[in-house]
Order: C-alpha cells, then structure tokens, then sequence
C-alpha cells in the first residue's frame, strides 16, 4: 500500500479485501487504526491460523516454514485435511494478528461429488511470472525442492529471481498429473525495498531489503546545518557539533584580534601604542594601546641658554630669565643685587696682599693670591743655585714647554678641579702652582732657552735663603691623568681613555637614599639597588649586587644639579652625541658592543657573544627597574645620556 493513499493522522478504520478468479470479493477485512505519522510504519504478522467446513469450529492450520512471522504465511494443516461429505459445503479459513484479532472467515463454496472415488493428487510442474501473463507452460520455471514433482504439497525452488522496484503482480501456478495447470496465484507486492543495504552496520541500512545491492554507505559524522559556520557536506549524520558563524578579527597581531571569531570580517586594526590619558603632556590621539609612557605636565623655562631652564619642563611657561653673572653673596665686599648667577668673583673679609701666605702674590687682575717662585733659578728647590741646577737647565736647553694656565685658584675655589693644564694643587698654599715637568723654564716662556740661561747665571753661586722658601705642598709632581682613580662622594672610580675621551670604567655608586622598585616619579630623583625593595640604604649599599654593579637611578635623578649630582667636579653625564663618538672609535655599534662589554661569564650569562672589553669599558650587565620589579639582570646593561628626544631621553644598552 502506498504511503500517497495514507489518510489524515487520526483515528480511522483500515478495510482491505480480495477478489477470486471468478471474480467474487471476500468479506472487508477491518481495522481500527490510529494515524500518528505518515512516516511511520508498523509490521503486520500472523500469528495463528484455522480452517472450518460450514460451521465456525476452527481446525488449526500451521505456519509451512514452521513460525508464524510475516504478514504473508504458507499454511498446512497440523493433521490430515478431513472432507465433508459429497455435496455443496462451505470452505472457511482465517488468520489472527499480532494484537490478537482474528479476521473475517474466507469462504469458497465446494461441491463434493457423491460417488465415493480416490485419485492421486500431485503437482508435476510450477512457474511464475510477474504481471502480464506469457501463457501456460511459458512461465519462469520453479522446480521442486527435493528435486522431483511427485507429492501434492511441494516446496519450490527458484533458481533465478528476476525483480525490479515497484508495485508489481506475483503469478504462480502448478500443473498436476493430468496436465491441467491450476488458476495463477497472484499477490500485489512492492519490491521498492526488496533491494538495498542490508548492512546494519552502515548508514542507510534498510531492513525491508531482501537483496544487497552494494550501495552501502558508511556513517559521516559531522554538522549538517547549511546556515552552520562548520557545515559538512559530506556528513550524513549530525552530531550536534555545529557552530554558529562568528565574524571578527582574527588575526592575532591585531589590536582587536577576537579568539572567539571563526571568520574573518577584514575588520583588522594594527597596535598603535602611545599615551591614552587625556590629560597627560604626551596624549596621542591616535593611540589604541596604552604603553605606560603617559607623562604629566611640567610647565617651565624649555631654553637651555636661560638661568632658570628647567630640564624636566615640557611645555614652555615664558618665564625664561637670561643669566646675569656677578657675585650673589650679599655679605661680600663686591656684592651685585642684579645677578643671579655666582661667578666666584665674591670678596669677603680679605682683599689685598695681606690675604696671601708665603710664596704667594696678591693679583690685581684676578683679585686673589697667585704662586710666585722668588728663586726660579733653584731648579733643584735645594736652597741653592748650584752646578746641578745648570746642568739641569743645559739639559734642557733648545727645548719647548708646555704652556701652564693656573687656574682660578685661591680661597674661593679650593680643591684639584680649580687647577689649570699642567698644575698641581698645593694643599698647604691652597692654590694652584706649575707642575715642575719643565723647570728649567725660568721666565716661563714656553722654551728653555738663552733668557732661560741669562737669568740662571745672575742667580748663579747665590743661596736662596735670602728669599721665603716655598713650603712643602703634600703633593706627588704628578699631574692627574686619565686612566687613575678619581674620587666622588669617598668612592674612587676607575678611568679609562678610549680616543680622546675620558670614560668611568665602572658603574656610579652614589647612593644618598633608596627606594624600594614600586616608588618612582617622572619628576624627582629616585634612586635603587636591584633587588633590595627597602628604604635603608646603608643596607643596600651592603647586598652583593651594590658591591659588583653599583645602584640604579631614574632620569631626574641623573640629571639633578644640572647633571653633576653623580659625578665628580669637571665631570659630567654623557651626552648621546658623546656615545656616538665612543662608538665610532670603537668601530661603530655593530662591533663596539663586544668591545665595551666584559669578557667571560662571571657576571653576564651566556653567550655573551663577541665580548673581549678590548676599550677596557668594562660594560656589565646591571639590568634595570620598573614598576613591577627589576629585571634583565645577567642579561642586559642600561646607560643614560643626558640627551632628551620630545618627552623621552636617549639611553644605550649592552
């Protein structure tokens, strides 16, 4: 029956009858079914089976194959068939179902002859056909499952069976000793599901199929939702895995990278890092990442030519005030309300020749007491002008000096850093004297020469008693020189010279405070020793790392003091131009790296790869601070310059 005749879902009544070959239909056979889904379907089986002559006491019939299990069955009787006696009876037989129902008696009227006679009966011959009927004896062969046609009753063999789909007639028929074929059997059947797949392992297993027909297809897991971001078009069988389309960026380089999208939308934007904040002296309106360089306003004189410039200022307040020089002692004799700036001509509570202590000269062009030799012939500095004093000078005769600038000297400049080229300080004169490299230089003339002689041999033979001896200075008649220790703050550095500049060869120790890695500002000095997060900086100065790398500083702290808080007097921070010079000589950053960095691994980790310290730098890996911590320590060097590019400042590293 066919699904396209199937009626409404619902409560129905199912009839269903046959026609015999004289053309007489039977009884309907009736049904109470509920229609759910037209889709669905239900076998229908026999399940018991029974036969009766006029009345309606049952004979039991059983199943030929000997199980009562399909919805068509070949039936025998259980024992010998009985007859009636000769005349007309009425043949009845009917089925049950599943659910217990029996259906409708079958009825065919008979007549029996009354002459009492017996025959053989048996089938000699069977075929089928499908349909259109070829003729008896012209239809497709059956032949006897025992291999002979010699019983009434025979099980049949189809040695062929040709079918194809559709609804279609099933003809049989038997031809018995006397060569009568009987009427066919016929049967409608559908054999849409006689062929498919009758494996029950795969995908489109059907269990109505009788034949395999090799179409067997295995199940395809997958989502099999079109509108589906994953949608397979190869699966046959969802498995609840489908997804929804997610549009974004999905490259994960990308500002706004989105690791929950699956398809690109070509809405991508690169990382612009800058200042976020608003307020801030350096907001880049451009900028979708905030990198932490967010720097506030400082409003001052920007004009480095000024009296007032400020080196943290940037936005310039017009407040600039040009330097005035003079001396701002309000209690000195020379006194100048309108300076502002000291220009170490202050003169206090001495002026005058009476200010001067032996060996010295009240000068009335620089206003303090000068070194004055008042027996330039005593080359030796023995008391007398002797034949040693003259073969010194011979010695030294023809030959040049060096030119010898004093210096400021005087009480008010005091110390080394007052000298001029070739002088030495005398601590005991308190001012600067010549460094006796060219003693014979009598009337400092740069040469040795006949002046040089003419005034020797006028002193020549004569003792210098006469005159004031000049006392003893407590110094060596060594100059400084680049490459010796040079003390700032009870700590001497070493120096080396790389071309003609004079270098620290160790890291800055000067540590008046400390602070632990999470303080810090972008305006006042701060000052640390990486890894110590105390306050107490006598304890800092007590760690390891203090002792091999000296301490860290943030900018404002390198340039307190106009950059002169960290070194030494005549010293100063390095400026970028003066690391370029540094770098140049050394053979330019791609070399001078290896050069400036301590060889071995005893402080930097390895590879440490190119180090030799040839420039004797001595360049080590201190590391650095930031508000998180301190890091990169073994790893990376860091250096300021007193150099400013806008709102930042130039560094080097190693």
């Amino acid at each position: 029956m066919s699904e396209s005749i199937m009626p409404l879902n619902g409560v129905h009544t199912l009839n269903i009858r046959a026609k015999d070959i004289d053309g007489n239909w039977s009884p309907a056979f009736r049904r109470v079914v509920v229609v759910e889904d037209q889709t669905l379907t239900r076998d229908f089986n026999i399940t018991n089976a029974e036969y009766s002559w006029d009345s309606d006491t049952g004979i039991p019939l059983i199943a030929f194959d000997g199980d009562f299990n399909s919805a068509i069955e070949d039936v025998v009787s259980s024992s010998s068939l009985t007859f009636p006696s000769g005349g007309v009876h009425v043949f009845n037989i009917r089925v049950q179902d599943e659910d217990g129902n029996w259906s409708p008696n079958f009825r065919r009227v008979i007549n029996f002859p009354v002459t009492n006679y017996s025959r053989d009966l048996y089938v000699t011959q069977a075929e089928y056909f499908w349909d259109t009927d070829p003729g008896e004896g012209s239809g497709i062969p059956l032949i006897a499952f025992d291999g002979a046609f010699d019983q009434a009753l025979e099980d049949l063999y189809l040695p062929t069976l040709s079918l194809s789909n559709g609804v279609s007639v099933f003809n049989i028929r038997v031809k018995d000793i006397d060569g009568n074929w009987s009427p066919p059997f016929q049967r409608v059947v559908s054999l849409e599901a006689a062929y498919g797949c009758t494996d029950t392992l795969s995908f489109n297993y059907n269990p109505l199929a009788f034949y395999d027909n090799g179409t067997c297809i295995d199940f395809a897991y997958g989502c099999m939702d079109i509108t589906a971001f994953n949608y397979d078009p190869l699966a046959n069988t969802d498995d609840g895995t489908c997804i929804e389309f997610v549009y974004g960026c999905m490259d994960d380089t990308q500002f706004n990278y989105n690791p929950l999208a699956n398809t690109e939308d070509d809405t991508c934007i690169a990382f612009a890092y800058g200042c976020m904040d608003t307020t801030a002296f350096n907001y880049d309106p451009l900028a979708n990442t905030d990198d932490g360089t967010c720097i506030e306003f400082v409003y001052g004189c920007m004009d480095d030519t000024q009296f007032n410039y400020n080196p943290l200022a940037n936005t310039e307040d017009d407040t600039c005030i040009a330097f005035a020089y003079g001396c701002i002692d309000s209690t000195a004799f020379n006194y100048d309300p309108l300076a502002n700036t000291d220009d170490g001509t202050c003169i206090t509570d001495c002026v005058g020749s009476e200010c001067c202590v032996s060996g010295t000269q009240w000068d009335l062009n620089t206003l303090t007491c000068i070194y004055e030799d008042l027996c330039p012939a005593d080359i030796a500095k023995d008391g007398f002008v002797a034949v040693d004093d003259l073969l010194e000078l011979l010695s030294a005769y023809g030959s040049s000096c060096d030119e010898v600038v004093l210096g400021i000297g005087g009480e008010y400049c005091i110390g080394p850093e007052c000298c001029g080229e070739n002088t030495i300080w005398c601590e005991s004169l308190e001012i600067c004297i010549p460094f006796i490299s060219c003693p014979a230089d009598l009337t400092y003339d740069q040469s040795v020469g006949v002046n040089d002689l003419l005034t020797f041999l006028i002193s020549y033979g004569e003792g210098c008693e006469e005159y004031e001896i000049l006392p003893d200075c407590e110094v060596t008649y060594s100059p400084w020189m680049c490459g010796d220790l040079i003390e700032h703050e009870g700590y001497d550095y070493s120096t080396v010279q790389i071309g003609e500049q004079c270098w620290f060869s160790e890291n800055c120790r000067y540590l008046p405070e400390v602070s632990p890695s999470s303080e810090g500002s972008d305006t006042d000095p701060y000052f640390y020793v990486y890894g110590y997060e105390g306050t107490d900086a006598s304890a800092a100065m007590s760690t390891a790392y203090y002792e091999t790398y000296g301490a860290l500083y943030n900018w404002p702290a390198v340039m307190a003091n106009g950059g002169s808080l960290l070194c030494p007097s005549g010293w100063h921070m390095p400026s970028d131009g003066e690391f370029t010079e540094l770098t140049d000589f050394l053979g330019g950053e791609g070399v001078a790296g290896g050069k400036m960095k301590e060889a071995g691994y005893e402080h930097w980790n390895s590879s440490n790869t190119g180090a030799t310290n040839s420039s004797g730098w001595t360049g080590l890996p201190g590391g650095y601070r930031y508000s998180g911590g301190f890091d990169n320590n073994g790893y990376y060097g860091y250096w300021w310059s007193a150099s400013e590019s806008g709102s930042y400042s130039w560094i080097r590293s190693l």
